[in-house]
């Protein structure tokens, strides 16, 4: 009897899983038949009577209006009566106004040099530098001895944070939960939480509105999609839970709605680094376990009932 005990909450557990996101792919445009769905994914695609990917048009097939500098991303110009490839330099600019590169001391648009050849209204705080004195020098984390004064980045990748040992240290940009155990103060600012000297991801539970109350990260590319029920967050096992509204956004953009009104996982995946298609074959089909839970749950309940009775 207890083996079979132990059978049907494993089962159980398999069953009512919950459902997870992979935060690091988007469904393919043509798979999305939700105009809502389209626009939610504007910068990759767009909805001309169906969805589809935003392609990357050749220069040579623009015209005069859409050759220019914004509209071609900077990668055209015209010249000859013709949109032609250009790889622009900082020195084709000649105005700090267009300038995408760095407007120093001198006039001149530039690549990053140093701190010290810009002055204080241009000086480069996205780099790694910062204004004291009225000059524009390299920001040098340590030389921060309290929190209040501890910000701005020291490199292109990191950024001055205020640690636990009442220090100012270097901390990568792009940390997750689970760097900041040294910076505690970071740490429950950034919806994560702190205990026992460690900084980890917040759960669905730990979401005390339905504005948060969308996924839960449990690394830096993947997720647990939670859900708002009986006025408190928790983990969304039944993917019938989703509406039209909230079935792509609150799924990290890996679920559709489809024209029969069901969320639905996409079988084609889009890389956000690459674009390169990512194989939907190896993981778990969400729609499928949910939709027939149901029935699953029915079944075994009555095997082990069954079981059970002639224990």
């Amino acid at each position: 009897m207890k083996k079979l005990l132990i059978i049907w909450v494993s089962l159980l557990a398999t069953i009512f899983a919950a459902i997870t996101v992979d935060l690091s792919v988007r469904c393919s445009c043509e798979e999305l038949t939700a105009k809502s769905d389209c626009e939610t994914l504007e910068p990759y695609c767009k909805w001309n009577t169906t969805c589809q990917e935003i392609e990357d048009v050749p220069c040579s097939d623009k015209t005069q209006p859409d050759c220019t500098q914004d509209n071609a991303y900077y990668r055209c110009t015209w010249e000859n009566s013709k949109c032609v490839d250009y790889e622009y330099s900082c020195s084709d600019f000649q105005s700090k106004k267009d300038c995408l590169c760095y407007w120093n001391s001198k006039g001149v648009c530039e690549n990053f040099s140093s701190c010290e050849n810009y002055d204080e209204i241009h000086c480069p705080y996205s780099y790694e530098c910062t204004t004291r004195n009225n000059k524009c020098e390299k920001n040098i984390c340590s030389n921060y001895k309290t929190n209040d004064d501890c910000h701005g980045q020291d490199s292109e990748t990191t950024t001055c944070a205020w640690s636990n040992s009442n220090e100012c240290q270097s901390l990568t940009k792009a940390y997750i939960c689970t760097d900041l155990n040294d910076f505690q103060n970071v740490c429950e600012s950034s919806h994560c939480v702190y205990a026992k000297n460690e900084c980890t991801f917040e759960t669905c539970a730990h979401k005390k509105d339905k504005y948060h109350c969308q996924y839960a990260q449990t690394s830096r590319y993947e997720a647990i999609a939670c859900i708002w029920q009986n006025d408190s967050c928790a983990e969304a096992v039944d993917i019938k839970d989703f509406t039209e509204k909230n079935c792509s956004s609150f799924l990290g953009y890996n679920y559709r709605w489809t024209s029969e009104g069901k969320c639905q996982q996409c079988s084609k995946l889009i890389s956000l680094f690459d674009n390169s298609v990512v194989s939907n074959s190896s993981k778990s089909d969400n729609s499928s376990k949910s939709d027939n839970s149901s029935s699953s749950t029915a079944a075994i309940l009555s095997i082990f009932i069954a079981f059970a009775l002639n224990a």
